[in-house]
């Protein structure tokens, strides 16, 4: 099952009432906030385990996204790693929106997170339930928190969440797509199109009291 809807339409409440998973592994939007927070793709599955598989890119998997970020500033040529980390000087940029601020994020944080890219092989990490509190890291953008040392979700290529649903059987093979949401940048809004076609049902989420 997919989950689909704009930025903060209430995705990531109704997985977290649904599953009981807290705000770091399925993070959702604070009252009174404009921001998007769900930064991968996540998918979750109803299961007696309770623990979080991590993927995450490889170097070149890595640069490939970075190109197609970069695109839409004609900075193409920046796609390298080590020209986007030296030589990017972002802070010019005339146009200062979302994919901007992504784009901002992965240069401050690459220090931090570039252990975790894979030089041809993926790496993964495994949180087990007790861990779950680290999931922040990796999940969410975490726009109100300026330390960027545990931003690590540019590294992450999808989660995959295992958690008992509440009210289901625990043997009941349901398997739901948590996305970013609609309208975040272009690229996400495409990435998330392509998810959704892989899926067998699609629940459209909308917060009705948004106006």
């Amino acid at each position: 099952i997919g989950l689909a809807g704009g930025s903060r339409a209430g995705k990531s409440t109704f997985i977290q009432a649904l599953t009981g998973l807290s705000q770091a592994m399925i993070p959702k939007a604070e009252k009174g906030s404009r921001m998007p927070t769900t930064a991968v793709h996540s998918v979750i599955y109803n299961s007696p385990e309770r623990e979080a598989k991590i993927t995450f890119r490889t170097r070149k998997e890595f640069e490939a996204r970075l190109k197609e970020m970069l695109e839409p500033f004609g900075w193409e040529k920046y796609s390298s790693i080590s020209a986007f980390v030296n030589d990017l000087n972002l802070d010019k940029a005339k146009i200062k929106d979302r994919t901007w601020n992504n784009l901002k994020i992965s240069q401050e944080a690459f220090p931090y997170y570039e252990k975790l890219l894979g030089e041809n092989e993926s790496k993964t990490l495994t949180l087990k339930a007790e861990e779950f509190d680290k999931g922040k890291y990796y999940f969410t953008y975490m726009d109100k928190d300026k330390d960027v040392s545990h931003r690590f979700f540019p590294a992450v290529k999808e989660a995959k969440i295992f958690a008992k649903f509440n009210g289901i059987a625990e043997d009941a093979h349901i398997v739901l797509l948590d996305l970013p949401g609609f309208g975040e940048t272009d690229k996400v809004s495409k990435d998330t199109i392509e998810k959704l076609k892989t899926v067998d049902f699609v629940l459209f989420v909308e917060n009705t009291s948004s106006g």
